[in-house]
């Protein structure tokens, strides 16, 4: 994990975890498995920072950094 971040606001409170892996083998998959989780996926780097535009230098930034992170946005 590079990266965690919430964002909060008075109707949500969304949690980000950017993730630096390698696939080795098969196809990445994503599940919700649980309940409180409402939605997942695996996407680009690039879609991602378009996703999350918060980061200032996209999340390619994020992924080549030397450790982990946390960051919270209250609204």
């Amino acid at each position: 994990m590079v990266h965690l971040s919430e964002r909060i606001t008075a109707e949500v409170h969304d949690v980000f975890t950017v993730f630096r892996a390698q696939l080795i083998a098969g196809t990445p998959l994503a599940g919700a498995d649980d309940e409180d989780v409402s939605a997942v996926a695996w996407v680009p780097v690039e879609e991602a920072s378009a996703l999350m535009p918060w980061y200032p230098d996209g999340v390619a930034a994020l992924l080549t950094s030397p450790g982990s992170a946390y960051t919270a946005v209250h609204s």
